[in-house]
């Protein structure tokens, strides 16, 4: 069987024979430059120019991101920027609860619309811990074996079956857990170079998960705001 095939196979059964995961990803990413400006008033009438987007020199953006899964349908998500709390969701069963720094907490129910579609919110049904879901949306170029941390690794490249249409053209590589299918790095690069990268520095396959994590609390002390099942929200 070709390294691909294995791969194909391994995605379709990831995490299958698992009773629970902790992974903690580290993020990085740096925007594109732009050398454009724009120029306006201050209430003074005094010029002003601006960088417009970025800049010539755009900052690195980092986070952090741990994510506890029980399987079948409980997970907990928290996201940090300078190891401050940002982001937080909780799954338990058909439940869901998440927070974040700007709008507070909101809670609902994971349900079919009228579409039969089921509508999650994006937080709690990140890609890089589904990772059959990510063939529709790549073509898988190449694929090799390789080692990392005492782990065997199968390494591909891809592409987006569709490019954004902003015109750029990206490629992404990936390295996924050879026995269960768990994307622990991921990178997308342009012509340039790499201008995004998930990496994944810790991973426990397997142990046990105190079930208070999966309780929420909301980190401002406010009560969460009830989300109708037929209010919109994007489909994971």
């Amino acid at each position: 069987m070709s390294d691909l095939a294995n791969l194909l196979e391994v995605l379709h059964g990831a995490h299958d024979q698992l009773t629970s995961l902790e992974i903690e990803y580290r993020d990085w990413s740096r925007a594109r430059p732009t050398y454009a400006l724009n120029a306006g008033r201050s209430h003074d009438g005094t010029v002003q120019l601006d960088w417009q987007g970025p800049g010539p020199e755009p900052k690195e953006i980092t986070f952090e991101r741990t994510y506890w899964l029980e399987f079948p349908a409980r997970l907990r998500v928290e996201v940090r920027r300078d190891h401050k709390l940002v982001r937080l969701g909780v799954r338990d069963g058909a439940a869901w609860w998440r927070w974040n720094r700007a709008e507070g907490a909101s809670t609902g129910e994971i349900a079919l619309d009228p579409q039969g579609v089921v509508r999650v919110p994006p937080l709690l049904s990140p890609p890089l811990l589904n990772p059959v879901s990510l063939l529709p949306v790549f073509r898988f170029e190449s694929c090799c074996v390789t080692d990392r941390a005492g782990r065997k690794i199968l390494r591909v490249r891809a592409r987006p079956r569709e490019q954004p249409p902003s015109g750029a053209s990206f490629s992404y590589e990936f390295d996924f857990d050879a026995e269960h299918g768990t994307v622990l790095r991921s990178s997308v690069l342009d012509h340039v170079g790499c201008v995004q990268t998930s990496d994944a520095v810790l991973v426990c396959y397997d142990v046990p998960i105190d079930s208070g994590r999966f309780a929420f609390d909301e980190p401002d002390g406010n009560p969460a705001t009830r989300v109708p099942r037929s209010a919109p929200t994007r489909v994971a």
